[in-house]
């Protein structure tokens, strides 16, 4: 089986800019400290996963960045990430608006080695710290067209931040955590191409519209997140006459899990 990764908020963006509602622009009330943004924090993170990959990711605040009249923390880490939450936001930009954390640049989703997908997003939000539970935060979807050996492919795309509740306390890999929240970030997504038979245009669905990543981040007030279980799943339509061109597999199923062992915040 090819190795098959996944980045974010990476998850789930294809060269497309989106915008979130009014609301992130919010910056009365609460300044949420669930992710503090000093230049030089840091955090380390154990990752265990099969082909979705492991090793040992560390995060960090690098600098300043601005972007059009609003002042980011740019977030890179130390070598190539392998979890989907350091890979997600590596390189991208990020600030507070009020009790959200929001997030600028572009993101890389390898589904594939031959062909992986970039998505533009603009300040979209990956948390808010008010939200009530099952309360969607932020959704992004669209299409992006990619040619593979001379066939067209349109990849249609959902993209969702949904807050997940809150834990009092909260316990991985032998350490409490308090006041903890939960999010949860999901990816749909299509694939099909339209061929011209004979002058007449022909879809054929390659992927059926499914969930094919969920993952869920744990926040904790005064640290960041603590804790990632990221699980990555596709089938594609196997009584489809392209699927057997695509260089993937016909379905897979990844289990991956980002741990905090070490971290620094001011």
């Amino acid at each position: 089986m090819r190795k098959i990764g996944f980045l974010l908020l990476s998850l789930g963006f294809f060269t497309a800019s989106c915008s979130s509602d009014d609301s992130n622009n919010n910056t009365t009330g609460n300044i949420t400290n669930f992710l503090p943004q000093a230049n030089g924090n840091y955090w380390v993170y154990d990752v265990a996963g099969e082909n979705l990959g492991s090793g040992r990711d560390s995060l960090y605040i690098a600098n300043d960045t601005v972007i059009g009249s609003n002042t980011y923390k740019k977030l890179k880490t130390k070598f190539l990430p392998n979890g989907f939450f350091s890979g997600a936001l590596s390189n991208n930009a990020m600030r507070v608006a009020g009790d959200e954390l929001i997030v600028s640049g572009e993101v890389t989703i390898p589904f594939s080695q031959d062909f992986p997908i970039s998505i533009s997003i603009t300040d979209f939000t990956i948390f808010k710290e008010g939200a009530s539970a099952n309360a969607m935060l932020d959704q992004v979807d669209g299409t992006i067209s990619q040619t593979y050996q001379n066939y067209p492919l349109d990849f249609d795309y959902t993209l969702t931040t949904t807050a997940k509740g809150d834990l009092a306390t909260y316990s991985v890999n032998g350490h409490n955590y308090t006041n903890v929240k939960k999010v949860e970030t999901a990816l749909q997504l299509k694939i099909s191409t339209t061929l011209d038979i004979q002058g007449f245009p022909l879809t054929i669905t390659i992927l059926p519209e499914q969930n094919v990543l969920t993952s869920t981040q744990y926040y904790a007030e005064g640290i960041g997140v603590v804790h990632v279980t990221s699980d990555f799943q596709y089938q594609l339509d196997e009584t489809s006459p392209f699927t057997s061109q695509l260089p993937v597999p016909a379905s897979a199923s990844e289990h991956q899990e980002e741990v905090l062992d070490d971290y620094n915040v001011e």
